[in-house]
């Protein structure tokens, strides 16, 4: 009987877990699988490395060939400028003398200095509503947008977006000579040359003339 009782127990033993000694794996008493581990997590590193070193290369050059944004404007601001006192003017300096009204508005509005008037701008549209009916009639009033880009102040009419305005090279005034010249050629050109030339000439010898003359009556 005691020798059933203790063969039950002993299996009872094995059934339980955590009862029998789990085979310990090879070399745990060691340390050899934790250094090699360590090793691959050394080398994995090393080989990771250089890869995250090419990404950076590679995005810091994306960076360098991306276009440059425009520079956007850093404040912008509306003004509706009276231009009545230009009608004060006679009527060959109206327009002329909006423009300088338009850049003291400004200046008084901005606190700017008299000698900032060279950084206020006018643009493209502005320009040509000024100078829409003429020299005699600038309109009343104009409705501008003031944007500050770096140290410039562009200024331009509401709703039209900044263009720069460039005066177109005045034309040159022909005189008599070039009119003529262009109705009737060259030759008429030359004929003229030789008008000159005889003309000329004539002078000449009524001068000596009139010194001989004189130095005679001298004598």
């Amino acid at each position: 009987m005691t020798e059933n009782k203790e063969e039950n127990v002993s299996k009872i033993d094995e059934k339980r877990p955590g009862t029998t000694d789990a085979p310990k794996p090879l070399g745990s008493e060691t340390g050899e699988p934790e250094k090699k581990i360590e090793k691959k997590e050394a080398d994995e590193k090393e080989k990771k490395e250089p890869e995250k070193k090419e990404q950076i290369k590679e995005a810091a050059a994306e960076k360098k060939e991306e276009p440059k944004k425009e520079v956007k404007p850093i404040d912008v601001k509306v003004f509706t400028i009276p231009l009545r006192k230009a009608f004060r003017k006679s009527r060959g300096k109206r327009t002329s003398y909006a423009v300088k009204l338009i850049k003291e508005f400004l200046r008084r509005h901005l606190k700017m200095k008299p000698k900032d008037d060279k950084t206020i701008k006018l643009g493209k549209y502005l320009n040509e509503k000024l100078w829409e009916r003429g020299i005699k009639k600038p309109p009343r009033r104009v409705r501008v947008n003031v944007a500050l880009v770096g140290n410039e102040y562009r200024v331009e009419l509401v709703g039209k977006k900044y263009e720069e305005f460039r005066a177109k090279p005045g034309k040159k005034r022909e005189g008599m000579a070039e009119k003529l010249a262009a109705r009737l050629g060259g030759k008429a050109l030359q004929k003229e040359a030789e008008k000159k030339m005889i003309e000329g000439k004539k002078d000449k010898q009524k001068k000596s003339i009139n010194t001989a003359s004189t130095e005679k009556n001298n004598g």
